[in-house]
């Protein structure tokens, strides 16, 4: 029974490594049009590139998808690189895994030779997974480069190098490659343990997973109650389960754990989920009171005016407001300030993330003055019992 088990699990196996494989780790690696794909990408602008390398975005040859990139240099014996940034967009590798490194070429005009490497620094490690002088006349189509790598320790600043350079002789002094869907995948096996994707309600950007300290960071934004939120996605290595499954409240107020099982039914793996509630951006002011005001402040989010009526009289030069902003912000003059309003006077709002900024104008008006002229009360001294007053009877004069 036990043989039949394995042999089971490694048909499972040879079916997932054979038509599927891992999480892309090379963030835009088609060079796409998501916001910020050409900053995951670094040209070399010292030796050995020059200042003739260019980088350039193409959407009329692609090998798949709407955008390739090109490489171009005209300086004999220079090399050019395009970089994957290590610090923008690093890749991770976990020792004893394995990964798969591709990517597809093409070549528009024939320079020296052409190398694409990954490196992974932390371990002073790195694999040249091709180097050869393609030659656009025996093959004008794109084509696939591509190699397996074994890191034998963690890395979480692995990158990759796409380069060429021209030929010392001038035969070709003029390079030009075409370079699409670059990629590092790792090769899925029954032990794996991984997060792949994770997403909850309210999350402000997409998941930052660590594969190898295994936490995953959420963002979610402002207001979010994370004391009880179900996730919307959970999804694991291919076979993997996970407890808590996407139908279970949990609190994260505190990292909460994730336990994923592999397809073996026996390696297991703790992750642990880590959410930020983002500070607010809002900076509105919401309720505005002086002492003695004559009707409820008008407020104007549109305009960001404040209309405050005071009685007929009143002291503007030196009143005491009571402020209510957004959560978390603060006002400038602060509420319990004594502020002269004889004129405009501008509150700044700071929200609560402490950079977004909004001035509200607050104009104040008094009341027009009484027009009455009637005695409400008349009394003496030594008066035995009130006055009776008679208004219909006295006189405007």
């Amino acid at each position: 029974m036990k043989r039949i088990i394995q042999m089971a699990a490694m048909l499972i196996l040879t079916g997932i490594t054979g038509s599927v494989l891992g999480q892309n780790l090379l963030q835009n690696p088609g060079f796409e049009s998501p916001a910020g794909w050409n900053d995951r990408w670094v040209l070399s602008t010292s030796d050995p590139s020059t200042s003739s390398a260019l980088f350039t975005e193409v959407t009329g040859d692609v090998y798949e998808g709407a955008r390739s990139v090109e490489l171009s240099n005209s300086v004999k014996l220079k090399w050019t690189y395009l970089y994957s940034d290590s610090l923008t967009a690093p890749i991770y590798l976990r020792a004893d895994k394995k990964y798969e490194v591709k990517g597809w070429i093409k070549v528009l005009e024939m320079g020296k030779g052409a190398e694409l490497s990954i490196f992974w620094d932390e371990s002073r490690e790195s694999l040249t997974f091709y180097d050869d002088n393609p030659d656009p006349a025996t093959n004008p189509d794109w084509f696939m480069v591509k190699d397996t790598i074994y890191p034998d320790v963690n890395c979480s600043d692995a990158y990759l190098r796409l380069g060429f350079r021209t030929d010392k002789a001038g035969l070709f002094p003029v390079g030009n490659i075409l370079l699409d869907n670059f990629s590092v995948e790792r090769i899925p096996e029954i032990t794996d343990t991984d997060i792949l994707q994770f997403s909850l309600p309210g999350q402000a950007s997409p998941a930052v997973i660590d594969y190898i300290t295994g936490t995953v960071m959420v963002k979610v934004r402002a207001g979010t109650d994370v004391t009880s939120l179900v996730p919307d996605l959970v999804e694991v290595s291919p076979g993997a389960e996970v407890s808590p499954g996407t139908d279970v409240a949990m609190d994260f107020s505190v990292p909460a754990v994730f336990t994923v099982t592999a397809l073996d039914g026996i390696t297991v793996q703790d992750w642990s989920v880590v959410v930020e509630v983002l500070p607010s951006t809002e900076a509105e002011i919401l309720e505005f009171t002086v002492p003695g005001q004559a009707a409820p402040a008008a407020i104007d989010p549109a305009s960001r005016q404040v209309e405050l009526l005071v009685p007929f009289g009143s002291d503007l030069t030196s009143l005491v407001p009571v402020i209510t902003a957004s959560p978390g912000a603060t006002v400038d003059p602060a509420s319990g300030t004594a502020v002269d309003f004889t004129s405009p006077v501008t509150f700044t709002v700071t929200a609560e993330d402490g950079t977004t900024k909004l001035s509200w104008t607050v104009n104040t008006t008094e009341t027009p003055p009484s027009s009455e002229t009637e005695i409400t009360g008349f009394t003496f001294t030594e008066q035995s019992k009130p006055s009776a007053l008679d208004a219909a009877a006295h006189s405007a004069d």
